[in-house]
């Protein structure tokens, strides 16, 4: 950006019939006919309101108090005027940040709308928003920043603010402070490159590393929130913050877990990284941990011609396979060790995988709860959430060819998770 000398403007606009002004400046001007005043200096207007225009700074962002930050647009820059109204005599309202407008030429700016009374800037200037006061007694003083986003570009080198008139149709400009501001000394940083891992197995951690540039003239902050889009549920965010030199690159990375299958987008500034979540791939007695949901392992796969089911009344109850089948029993163990109830896997989405097949888990009795023969312990049971920090485990029955070898099946298990679909295959 070629440097160039930006000359700012504050003015104070009044109503039209204003004879009998005093103060700093005199008394009112046709508009482009202002008083011209440096910063620094006070100006009474015809209400003998003292106004005075002390400092006026520019950011390409600015932070609030409660940890609000906002970046000024691709091309644009935040003016920060420093303003105090002082009442010099009688009864009168002090002027806040409403009806002020940012000039250039031609143009106008209003204030930026996302502030309200009682807000305080911390980055780059200290203090609070510009507010108004009702009945103000004389000696009673409001002071503070109105800001504005205006273009960066600008040829012309005139820049206003307006305080706001009783009459906005009958207003005029009376006063006029003029500083000089050069937005090429502002820094310019954006996202010069975002990475991630093209594929990423569920319950991994995905790397995002972004490489922040800084095209301006000064030492400046990135201080930006990066948006995560997984394939299902809501969106979520991670607060960036990067100091970057003048025309320099730093890069940061953050870690996002990949807890839901399909497309995983995280998006900094324009930048844009994709990460596609596939099922893990695991060995039997190894658990897949997601922190948002529950944990699940597969602990072994066994196969048997038939199973004894404990029935009602304590009952031994025989099943056997329809012909040419075999019963594949599976044991899972499920781990809730967050803080709320969580879904676990339904029955139907535990199968046996051989041979290009899938063979889903199904219930061999309505009233049995525990398992026999070939093994013994409870059935697996899904029909119900699972409370927070408890664990369950349990045998799943699937019913698959008789020519099925344990030894070279997989089992998977999916399920709707929190941040959505769930999915892994043990072997």
């Amino acid at each position: 950006m070629d440097r160039r000398d930006y000359l700012a403007t504050l003015s104070t606009v009044s109503i039209a019939a204003l004879g009998g002004c005093t103060g700093t400046g005199g008394g009112a001007l046709p508009f482009g006919d202002a008083t011209n005043v440096t910063v620094g200096t006070e100006y009474v207007d015809h209400r003998q309101i003292e106004y005075l225009v002390d400092r006026v700074d520019i950011a390409r962002r600015y932070e609030t108090a409660d940890e609000t930050v906002r970046q000024a647009d691709s091309g644009s820059m935040f003016v920060f005027a420093h303003v105090t109204a002082t009442n010099t005599e009688g009864v009168t309202e002090l002027p806040g940040v409403e009806g002020l407008a940012l000039l250039h030429g031609g143009d106008q700016v209003q204030p930026v709308t996302d502030l309200e009374a009682g807000d305080r800037f911390v980055s780059p200037v200290s203090g609070p928003v510009l507010e108004p006061v009702g009945d103000a007694k004389p000696g009673t003083s409001t002071e503070g920043w109105i800001v504005f986003e205006a273009p960066d570009d600008w040829s012309s080198p005139r820049v206003s603010v307006t305080l706001p008139p009783e009459d906005e149709s009958d207003s005029e400009t009376v006063a006029e402070w003029r500083t000089e501001i050069d937005p090429a000394t502002l820094p310019d940083i954006g996202v010069d490159e975002i990475e991630a891992a093209g594929n990423v197995s569920i319950g991994e951690n995905v790397t995002v590393d972004v490489a922040f540039r800084n095209d301006g003239g000064s030492n400046g902050s990135w201080a930006e929130a990066a948006t995560i889009q997984p394939s299902h549920g809501e969106n979520r965010t991670e607060r960036l913050t990067v100091d970057v030199p003048a025309n320099r690159t730093r890069s940061q990375n953050f870690t996002v877990p990949a807890d839901a299958l399909g497309d995983l987008r995280v998006q900094v500034g324009t930048e844009t990284a994709v990460t596609t979540v596939e099922a893990a791939s695991l060995e039997l007695g190894t658990t897949l941990e997601l922190p948002s949901d529950v944990n699940m392992t597969v602990h072994e796969i066994t196969t048997a011609d038939r199973v004894t089911v404990l029935g009602v009344w304590d009952a031994h109850i025989n099943h056997s396979p329809d012909t040419g089948n075999q019963f594949a029993f599976v044991r899972l163990g499920v781990l809730n060790d967050t803080g709320s109830s969580k879904p676990i896997p339904p029955l139907d989405q535990v199968t046996v995988q051989a041979g290009g097949n899938a063979y889903n888990g199904t219930r061999v009795s309505a009233t049995a709860s525990e398992i026999q023969f070939p093994v013994q312990g409870r059935l697996y049971d899904p029909t119900s959430g699972l409370r927070p920090n408890h664990y369950v485990e349990g045998w799943a029955i699937c019913e698959v060819p008789q020519d099925l070898d344990p030894e070279a099946a997989s089992v998977s298990v999916g399920w709707a998770g929190s941040n959505g679909p769930v999915g892994a295959r043990w072997s």
